[in-house]
């Protein structure tokens, strides 16, 4: 049975890491975000925007064809996280973002504080 997924939000789940993390494990070569795999092109959707569903639902198009397997299990298998990265992969991304959230925010004090101290240091001046 042949399933087109033409669903928003559907498509939406199909984050950029997810969708490179397949074609790689694919065998599809990344030329400068350009991925190749025998006759087949896919210009990678790296920025989520008003185009990056219609750009995701012509990927699976490609895909589909390419691997002659329906777009539902292809969304299912780019969806799929823990094919990728295996179990306990939603844990480890919640604590990667919450560490990237504590970095950002020690910059920012940092920032803040250096920019405090230039700012006293020509004022002293």
């Amino acid at each position: 049975m042949k399933v087109t997924i033409k669903d928003r939000e559907a498509l939406m789940a199909c984050e950029p890491d997810l969708i490179k993390a397949y074609l790689i494990k694919k065998g599809w070569t990344n030329e400068q975000e350009v991925f190749v795999f025998n006759n087949d092109t896919i210009v990678f959707p790296a920025v989520i925007d008003q185009n990056y569903f219609s750009q995701v639902s012509w990927m699976l198009m490609v895909l589909e064809k390419a691997e002659n397997r329906s777009q539902l299990d292809i969304w299912c298998d780019i969806t799929n996280r823990t094919l990728f990265f295996g179990p306990g992969t939603e844990e480890i991304l919640k604590e990667i973002d919450e560490l990237e959230s504590k970095v950002k925010s020690e910059k920012n004090k940092d920032l803040a504080t250096g920019t405090d101290e230039l700012l006293r240091g020509v004022n002293q001046e």
